[in-house]
């Protein structure tokens, strides 16, 4: 179960990030615009997915109980499965629905954001860095 919490919690922030995405895109001039330069589609994508990725690693981790913690591997495995999963979902249909420049720099986002989630559970001593 202490799996579950920490997935659960992952795809609980991934949703409600996503809705606040959606409707910040849609709520923009942005969205009457089209984004038709790739700048604009690298921004629109990448940078929402990285505060996503990040967010839901941090939480993550931190849903994950202490006792459980020890278990580096169980531990990695509770904060990165959801990203990793719902980074790769997302560059394969991105590919399969839109622009290459989209998927790629939304894949990109969701690296960074992942890493950058791994970077703050260190820095929080929830997360020990592989030796």
């Amino acid at each position: 179960m202490d799996l579950v919490r920490a997935w659960g919690t992952a795809v609980a922030v991934y949703l409600v990030a996503s809705l606040v995405t959606t409707i910040a895109a849609v709520g923009s001039d942005a969205a009457a615009d089209g984004l038709t330069a790739t700048g604009d589609r690298v921004v629109w994508n990448a940078v929402p997915m990285a505060l996503t990725f990040a967010a839901m690693t941090v939480l993550a981790g931190l849903a994950h109980p202490g006792p459980r913690r020890s278990s580096s591997s169980r531990h990695a495995l509770a904060v990165f499965a959801v990203p990793a999963v719902l980074g790769v979902l997302g560059v394969v249909f991105g590919l399969a629905t839109g622009p290459a420049v989209s998927a790629w720099s939304g894949g990109a986002g969701a690296l960074v954001g992942t890493a950058a989630g791994w970077g703050v559970l260190v820095a929080l001593g929830r997360l020990r860095p592989a030796t």
